[in-house]
């Protein structure tokens, strides 16, 4: 930057001023942009590293025993809930019982409170919409009266696994969370088989 004949009467040139208001308006934007990762940080899909597709399998199947207990209690247990599902479709209370269990479910196999607390919130929006959607076409009180309560709470169970992963679709909020470390090149990876060899040690 040129000097300006100011410069002569200045303790500092003038220039020096531009480049600091720079440096500030640049760590502002710096700041800002912390700020955003760390915003975006909250709804970055996980992962964790299982010993083995054993595990994640077993890890897996645990969250959905707790999730067809919960469905259960509040469904084919409860006959109070169970009766007024008639009127409200899915009621409150069970929206609350059910997003819990699926926080915890869902923490359990990622070990993400944030992650977990903010998806397990839009399954039972999943949940909430697909019943809301037989009441607008005036379909639900036909559903609800041809079934009993266990096959109600197996219809919304069934919602939930296939929102998760039921291994017949892609897209699937629990793709893509385990990894898994080969036992002979030590690559940490998405895929190893039974054996715990990733796809190129499998092949060798």
């Amino acid at each position: 930057m040129e000097p300006q004949i100011i410069d002569y009467y200045n303790e500092m040139p003038s220039g020096v001023h531009i480049i600091n208001k720079l440096n500030d308006e640049f760590a502002e934007l710096q700041k800002n942009y912390d700020e955003l990762k760390k915003e975006l940080e909250k709804y970055k899909k996980p992962t964790k590293i299982f010993k083995s597709n054993e595990d994640w399998n077993n890890t897996k199947n645990k969250v959905y025993e707790m999730i067809r207990e919960i469905i259960n209690k509040c469904i084919v247990e409860n006959e109070i809930e169970y009766r007024s599902m008639r009127h409200f479709g899915i009621c409150p209370i069970q929206i609350m019982d059910i997003g819990y269990t699926l926080q915890d479910g869902l923490e359990l196999l990622t070990d993400n409170k944030e992650w977990s607390v903010n998806e397990s919130y839009y399954i039972t929006c999943g949940i909430k919409s697909f019943i809301q959607g037989f009441i607008e076409s005036g379909k639900w009180h036909d559903l609800y009266d041809s079934v009993d309560a266990q096959k109600l709470a197996d219809i919304i169970y069934n919602n939930i696994k296939y929102q998760l992963d039921d291994e017949s679709h892609w897209p699937c909020i629990l793709e893509d969370i385990a990894l898994f470390k080969c036992v002979k090149c030590n690559k940490i990876d998405n895929y190893v088989n039974d054996d715990n060899l990733c796809e190129v040690c499998e092949k060798i």
